[in-house]
């Protein structure tokens, strides 16, 4: 039984232990999905054994299919989610719903999801002290190499806050990064 678990085993998971290999799965989603995904442990994880580090594995490994999934449908186009059990109860009206052109989602999923979007929200928007500091100089017309030269940081280094900067608010250009500056009087008009 032991050869047979230790061969379902994902190497990672032999070789670097449970915590790593969720870093890992949650990493990858990053490049699947185009999703935000961040592992937050707050207490290391306790010891489990073999069967049962699998099993945790194993069940993030599903969970997380399943929200890129439902993130792709609905980006897709899908228009309504019924939860499987609640179908039968819920069926008629989703269609009803979706066929008025308006989206249908199961009630049990609601709080869940309201609770992710606003926490989305919460995290997306909040910029580093340092992100704050090359946002203001991006606004002001500083250049890359400029800012990197100011901040005694590399070229490579101010692109990768820009692009963090534009992907936490969903900027497409620079103009929308200026105009949220001035908004936010992050710099003067």
């Amino acid at each position: 039984m032991r050869n047979v678990l230790n061969n379902l085993k994902p190497q990672i998971l032999q070789r670097d232990g449970l915590q790593a290999g969720l870093a890992e799965m949650t990493g990858n989603l990053d490049t699947i999905g185009e999703f935000d995904c961040r592992l937050v442990i707050e207490d290391p994880i306790p010891s489990f054994d073999d069967a049962e580090e699998l099993n945790i594995y194993r069940l993030v490994q599903e969970a997380l299919n399943n929200v890129v999934k439902h993130a792709e449908a609905f980006r897709s186009g899908c228009s309504g989610y019924a939860l499987k059990e609640n179908a039968f109860d819920e069926l008629a009206t989703a269609i009803r719903k979706v066929s008025d052109g308006d989206i249908y989602v199961s009630d049990a999923m609601v709080p869940m999801m309201l609770h992710c979007f606003l926490s989305g929200e919460k995290e997306n928007s909040e910029l580093s002290d340092r992100e704050r500091e090359i946002l203001k100089l991006l606004a002001e017309g500083f250049n890359n190499r400029e800012i990197a030269d100011m901040l005694a940081i590399s070229v490579k280094t101010v692109e990768t806050h820009r692009a963090n900067i534009m992907k936490k608010h969903n900027f497409k250009n620079i103009t929308e990064l200026v105009l949220f500056a001035v908004r936010n009087h992050i710099v003067e008009a």
